[in-house]
C-alpha cells in the first residue's frame, strides 16, 4: 500500500500530465485556427482579389483615320472578289464530269498556278482572259481606292479576324495574272503598271497597320517584284525611267519597321484591356487564348499553384510587363541587323509568357521581311534606271551615282548596310547590283544560294543565316 506521500506524488504527476495535454490542445486548436484563417484569406484572394481592381487608364492615341480611306476601298475590292469567285465556284460544282463536261470557270488559283487543278492541263491566254474580264470591276475599284492614304482600323480585340487580308491576298495574284496576261500579248509597258500595281498595292498593306498587315502586304510586294525583272529589258527608256519613279515612290512612303511595332504595341494594350473588362478576366484570358492546360502538363498540384499563378496576376503586372517588352523591341529594331546580343527578356506573368514568346519570332521574322522588301525596292528602282541610262547612253554608268538626279531623285540606301548605298560593279556583260545581305558582309556579289536545292525560287531564297549578298534579278524574294 502506497504511502500518503506517495499518492500525493501521482496526483502532482497526474496534473502535470493533464496540464500538458491540454497546453498540446489549446496550441493545436490556435494552430487549426491560425491555418483555417489563412485558407479563408488565400480564398478570399483567390476569388476576390481579380474583382478588387480598379480599372487601369492608359493612354492610347486614337489615330484620324484618312477620308476617304484606301482601306475601306481595298475591301469594296475584296468583297467583289469573293461574289465573283463564288458564283464560279458555285458553277464548278455543278459541273458533272463523268459526263464528259469540262470543269467549267477557271479559279483565280488555277490562272495564277498556270495549270488546271483538276486536270492538271496548262491554262490558255483565252481561259486568264475570261477571268481577268470578269474580275475587271475588282481591279477598278482597286485602282481607284489607290490614289488614296491607307490606313488599317486600329486593333482593339485579340478575337479581331482579318478576313480582308486574305482577300487582298488574293487581288495580288489577280494582278500578277492580269500582267501576265498582257507580257502573253507582247504588253511589256501594260505587263510592268500591272506588276508595279501589286508592289504599290502590297507597299500600301504593309506600312498603314500592324504586323500581320505587314506580312501580306510584303507577300503582294513580292509577287509584283518576282515577276518585273523579266519584264525590264522590253521597255524603253522612258517606260523604264517612269517604272524607276514609281518604285521610288513606294520607297519613299516605307515606314520604319519599328513603326509597325508600336502599331502593334497599342493594339495589343487595348485587347488586353478589352479582355480585362470581364470581372472575372484572369480565367476568362486562359480559356480565350488557349494557355496550355495545367492539368495536362503538370498534374494535379501543378493546378493548383498554375490556378494560384493565374488568379493572382494583377493588370498592372501583366500591362507593365507587356509594355516594357514592347519598347524594348520598338528600340531594338531601330538598331543594326543582325542585332548583337539577345533580345529582350520576357515578362515572368503567365499571360505574357505565353503571347509574347509568340510574338517574338514574329518580330524576328518580320524584321528581316520589312528589311528584303526595302532592299528589293531599292535593287528595282536602280535596275530601271539602269536600263535607261543604257538606252540613252550605249553604255552603263561606272557608278550609280551617275543615275541622280535625271534617272533617280537619289541613289537608294542599303538596309543591310546602316544606310550605305547599294554595291555596284560595273562589268564587261553588264554589271553586278547588290546589297550585303543578312550577315552585313561585302562578298563582291556572290549570291545567297542554296546549292542543294533545284528549285530556283527556293536555292535563291533569303533566310536570317544565309551568307553571301543579294544580287539583282537573282535573289529576287
Amino acid at each position: 500500500m502506497k504511502t500518503s506521500d506517495e499518492r500525493q506524488l501521482d496526483r502532482e504527476r497526474s496534473n502535470e500530465d493533464a496540464g500538458q495535454t491540454a497546453g498540446v490542445r489549446r496550441r493545436v486548436r490556435r494552430l487549426a485556427f491560425v491555418g483555417l484563417a489563412a485558407v479563408v484569406l488565400a480564398a478570399a484572394l483567390f476569388i476576390f482579389w481579380p474583382r478588387s481592381e480598379s480599372d487601369i487608364a492608359l493612354n492610347i492615341p486614337d489615330p484620324e483615320m484618312p477620308n476617304p480611306n484606301a482601306y475601306d476601298i481595298y475591301k469594296e475590292a475584296g468583297d467583289l472578289l469573293n461574289e465573283e469567285l463564288e458564283r464560279r465556284m458555285t458553277a464548278r460544282e455543278a459541273v458533272d464530269l463523268s459526263a464528259g463536261q469540262r470543269q467549267g470557270p477557271l479559279s483565280l488559283e488555277e490562272a495564277f498556278a498556270g495549270k488546271k487543278g483538276w486536270t492538271g492541263d496548262p491554262v490558255s491566254s483565252e481561259e486568264k482572259a475570261e477571268l481577268v474580264k470578269a474580275l475587271k470591276p475588282v481591279l477598278q475599284r482597286l485602282r481607284e481606292g489607290m490614289q488614296y492614304e491607307y490606313r488599317q482600323t486600329p486593333t482593339s480585340s485579340f478575337m479581331r479576324l482579318f478576313p480582308e487580308l486574305a482577300q487582298f491576298r488574293e487581288i495580288a495574284r489577280l494582278l500578277v495574272v492580269e500582267g501576265r496576261l498582257k507580257a502573253e500579248s507582247g504588253d511589256w509597258t501594260g505587263a510592268v503598271d500591272s506588276y508595279l500595281d501589286a508592289v504599290d498595292f502590297g507597299s500600301d498593306i504593309a506600312n498603314g497597320g500592324e504586323i500581320l498587315g505587314l506580312a501580306v502586304g510584303t507577300g503582294a510586294q513580292y509577287r509584283g517584284r518576282y515577276e518585273v525583272w523579266d519584264a525590264i529589258p522590253h521597255l524603253s527608256a522612258a517606260e523604264a525611267r517612269h517604272a524607276a519613279r514609281r518604285v521610288e515612290g513606294v520607297i519613299e512612303r516605307q515606314k520604319p519597321f519599328h513603326e509597325t511595332l508600336v502599331e502593334e504595341k497599342w493594339g495589343t494594350l487595348a485587347s488586353w484591356l478589352e479582355l480585362m473588362s470581364n470581372p472575372d478576366w484572369p480565367l476568362s484570358i486562359y480559356d480565350d487564348l488557349y494557355l496550355p492546360s495545367p492539368e495536362e502538363d503538370y498534374g494535379f498540384f501543378g493546378k493548383v499553384r498554375h490556378r494560384y499563378r493565374i488568379r493572382t496576376t494583377s493588370k498592372r503586372r501583366v500591362l507593365e510587363g507587356y509594355e516594357e517588352y514592347a519598347d524594348a523591341w520598338i528600340l531594338r529594331v531601330q538598331g543594326p541587323y543582325p542585332p548583337v546580343g539577345p533580345g529582350p527578356g520576357l515578362p515572368d506573368d503567365i499571360f505574357n509568357e505565353f503571347v509574347l514568346d509568340l510574338l517574338e519570332g514574329a518580330a524576328y521574322t518580320n524584321w528581316l521581311r520589312h528589311l528584303l522588301a526595302s532592299t528589293q525596292d531599292s535593287l528595282l528602282a536602280c535596275a530601271f534606271a539602269l536600263h535607261a541610262y543604257k538606252l540613252d547612253r550605249g553604255a552603263y554608268p561606272d557608278s550609280l551615282s551617275k543615275l541622280a538626279p535625271e534617272y533617280l531623285k537619289s541613289v537608294p540606301s542599303d538596309a543591310f548596310a546602316n544606310g550605305k548605298s547599294l554595291m555596284y560593279i560595273l562589268a564587261s556583260d553588264g554589271y553586278i547590283l547588290y546589297s550585303l545581305g543578312p550577315d552585313a558582309d561585302d562578298d563582291k556579289g556572290r549570291s545567297i544560294e542554296d546549292i542543294g536545292e533545284p528549285e530556283s525560287r527556293i536555292r535563291f531564297h533569303v533566310r536570317p543565316q544565309s551568307k553571301g549578298d543579294i544580287v539583282a534579278g537573282i535573289n529576287k524574294d
